[in-house]
């Protein structure tokens, strides 16, 4: 398994967004952007935005800025068994999960193995798979 702290964040690309949403529990986690052009967590399958960095927590009466990693390498928090290797998807609760049917999003591939609720090493990209990618 990968050592997560040896992770060079040297290359990455993080964005600052607006959130009104609580995601103080997200972080490490698949978001989006939502019609309103701000920062909300993805759904099941839905195209990432990126990964969540830190851990904002605002409302609509004290919007709040969140750090979205769009690229490079990053932990993300994973809902299931995944090997290094794996194309990654988001589920309903934007944890990654092996992205393993025909016309799923991914946001990213894993670069170490892990369990379910593990925070793995992964590098971010963007596509979708065939059947034959998992």
């Amino acid at each position: 398994m990968a050592d997560l702290t040896l992770i060079n964040e040297s290359g990455a690309i993080d964005i600052s967004l607006p959130t009104q949403s609580d995601l103080s529990a997200l972080q490490y986690y698949y978001v989006k952007l939502n019609t309103s052009e701000l920062v909300v967590a993805c759904g099941l399958n839905e195209k990432p935005l990126g990964i969540l960095q830190d851990a904002p927590s605002g409302t609509s009466s004290a919007p709040k800025t969140a750090t979205v990693r769009i690229g490079g390498m990053s932990k993300l928090v994973i809902a299931e068994t995944v090997a290094a290797g794996n194309f990654l998807t988001s589920t309903a609760a934007s944890k990654g999960e092996v992205a393993d049917a025909a016309g799923e999003e991914y946001g990213a591939r894993a670069l170490s193995s892990g369990e379910a609720s593990d925070t793995i090493a992964v590098i971010i990209c963007f596509g979708e798979v065939e059947a034959t990618d998992a």
